[in-house]
C-alpha cells in the first residue's frame, strides 16, 4: 500500500471513528457544550441563518466521503488527478446529503413547537405582521413570554447542536428567565449563553406580568 492509498485510509477510518461518536452523542442527547465547538465562528452578516457551511459536522462530512471514495476507487482509477476530483465531488455531495437529513430530521422533531426562524422574528423588536384568520395582523405587542416545561438548555436542541449561530442569535433576544418552581434551588445555575442570562427565582410578590 503506497502512500496515497494510505493518506485516503487514514481519512476515510479517521472521519468514520468522529462520525461515529458524533452519531451517539446526538442520539444519547449529549450537549455540544461537554466537547470540542462543533462549528466555527462565521458570522458573516447572517447568524440568522439556520445553516452554516463552515463547521465541524461539514468538514467530517466531507472526509467521510472524500477518504471513503478515494479508498474504494483507487485500484480502479489510475490517474490519481482524477480520483482526487471524484473523492472531492463525492465529499461535497456528502455535505448536501447530510444536510437535508439534518433539515428533514428538524422538521420531524420541531413540528408542534414554534420554528426557530419565527421565534426570531417574534423576538426581534421590528414591525412585524402576524398571520391571523380572514386577514394578519400587525403586531403590536411590546414584550413576549415564553412559558415552558422545559429548561432554557433543552429548548432547540438540534439548533444549539448544528447551528450555534442561530442559537446565540434566539438568545441575544431574552432578557430575562424566570423560574416559577421555587422549591427547586438546585435548579437555579447560570444559562451558558454569550447573552450572560441567569434564572431568577420567582415568587408571589416579584411576579413577571
Amino acid at each position: 500500500m503506497d502512500g496515497s492509498q494510505q493518506f485516503y485510509w487514514y481519512i476515510a477510518i479517521g472521519a468514520s471513528v468522529i462520525f461515529i461518536i458524533q452519531s451517539i452523542m446526538t442520539f444519547i442527547g449529549a450537549d455540544s457544550d461537554t466537547g470540542v465547538d462543533a462549528d466555527f465562528d462565521g458570522d458573516l452578516d447572517a447568524s440568522d441563518s439556520p445553516f452554516q457551511l463552515f463547521s465541524l459536522r461539514n468538514l467530517i462530512n466531507f472526509l467521510l466521503g472524500f477518504g471513503w471514495a478515494g479508498a474504494s476507487l483507487y485500484g480502479a482509477i489510475e490517474n490519481k488527478v482524477v480520483l482526487g476530483i471524484i473523492s472531492l465531488l463525492v465529499g461535497i455531495v456528502f455535505i448536501a446529503v447530510f444536510f437535508f437529513l439534518m433539515r428533514l430530521l428538524m422538521k420531524l422533531s420541531e413540528d408542534n413547537s414554534f420554528k426557530i426562524e419565527d421565534m426570531l422574528n417574534y423576538l426581534d423588536g421590528h414591525p412585524l405582521v402576524l398571520p391571523s384568520r380572514y386577514s394578519d395582523k400587525d403586531a403590536v405587542y411590546t414584550k413576549v413570554f415564553i412559558l415552558s416545561n422545559w429548561t432554557f438548555e433543552q429548548q432547540y436542541r438540534k439548533i444549539q447542536e448544528d447551528y450555534p449561530e442561530t442559537w446565540r442569535a434566539f438568545c441575544r433576544r431574552v432578557n430575562h428567565i424566570y423560574n416559577f418552581d421555587v422549591n427547586r434551588e438546585h435548579d437555579l445555575k447560570p444559562v451558558p449563553t454569550q447573552a450572560g442570562l441567569e434564572l431568577v427565582p420567582v415568587s408571589d410578590d416579584n411576579l413577571p406580568f
